[in-house]
């Protein structure tokens, strides 16, 4: 954080050094609440010279830094002080970044041989008889759910590596776009006799690139509609929050909701929960057919679009809740 700018025996704040708003804000709530406060974030370096010192010079290496991740711990001490202790995070992202990366270069690899072992099963399929036949359907089947993997994975990948050079943004209509995903699903609520109930703001506008909230919707209703009971209800509400500058979106389902230990990881890339929570009037090969992304892809889409998603369960219904919060301006 370039502490080396400080000068011995001449007594500075700690933020005339270091430009972190982050660290500033931290130290803040510790001496608030004073209570133990933990923050993490990327601090990146500024050519700020203190005043003064303009004509020293400062090592170049420092005032051309690259960004590092930080996780700062600061406990409050007697008379207003607080002790910050940071922590260095930015080798493990470096090496969340290369496991990324390799994964990537594998999944390109995968594709071509995967979409060859499809076609051939495909053909079998059609020339041989039961049970040879069932066999190679299974095998197609399973190749298929390969190739979704490498597919989502790939998305994942690329929204990632530009989460804002991948938008398409203009002027959305955020009830349209929830019909437009509902209507891509509809067939599937039919099977189960579920049905959308959108309330809350008539209209709600939004800068967004719209195929991919459509794709955000596709994933999420579709869930609801694989978790629900049949017979029920998909509840949307659409809130237009003008003091926190914010568009506002949950769906509520009627099913029995998430496990409590399914809960933090329900966002994370390749988690599947217990089967054992399958919601009533569920099939079991519908909960397993997914690649275990699209929930990771839908955070993903929702943050490049600078906003945030959390699941819960409703308090008083015990259903799966999920929040999603846009700003005015992505």
């Amino acid at each position: 954080m370039q502490i080396d700018r400080w000068q011995p025996g001449q007594v500075r704040l700690l933020l005339e050094l270091v430009r972190s708003y982050e660290l500033d804000q931290l130290i803040e709530q510790t001496r608030q609440t004073q209570s133990l406060q933990v923050n993490e974030w990327t601090f990146y370096p500024t050519n700020y010279v203190p005043e003064g010192h303009q004509n020293q010079n400062y090592p170049k290496n420092n005032l051309n830094s690259t960004s590092v991740a930080l996780k700062g711990f600061a406990y409050p001490l007697p008379q207003g002080q607080v002790v910050v202790y940071l922590h260095n995070q930015q080798p493990l992202v470096e090496l969340s970044r290369s496991r990324d990366r390799a994964l990537s270069d594998l999944t390109h690899e995968l594709r071509t041989p995967l979409t060859s072992i499809s076609l051939i099963s495909e053909w079998l399929e059609r020339r041989l008889a039961d049970p040879e036949g069932r066999r190679a359907k299974q095998m197609g089947q399973e190749t298929q759910r390969l190739i979704n993997l490498v597919e989502d994975w790939l998305e994942l990948s690329q929204i990632q590596d530009n989460p804002y050079q991948n938008l398409r943004l203009e002027l959305l209509e955020l009830n349209d776009i929830l019909l437009v995903a509902w209507e891509v699903v509809e067939p599937l609520a039919q099977e189960k006799q579920i049905n959308l109930r959108i309330s809350g703001a008539k209209t709600l506008q939004f800068s967004g690139d719209r195929s991919r909230l459509i794709q955000v919707f596709i994933n999420l209703l579709d869930n609801s509609i694989k978790h629900s009971p049949n017979n029920s209800e998909i509840l949307v509400n659409l809130r237009d929050n003008q003091d926190e500058q914010t568009r506002e979106i949950s769906i509520l389902d009627q099913g029995t909701g998430f496990l409590d230990k399914d809960l933090p990881h329900i966002f994370n890339r390749l988690y599947r929960g217990d089967t054992s929570r399958t919601r009533q009037g569920v099939d079991d090969q519908s909960v397993r057919s997914g690649s275990g992304l699209g929930l990771a892809i839908v955070q993903e889409i929702i943050e490049a679009h600078g906003g945030t998603i959390t699941a819960k369960n409703h308090p008083d219904t015990g259903g799966a809740w999920i929040e999603i919060m846009l700003t005015k301006t992505p």
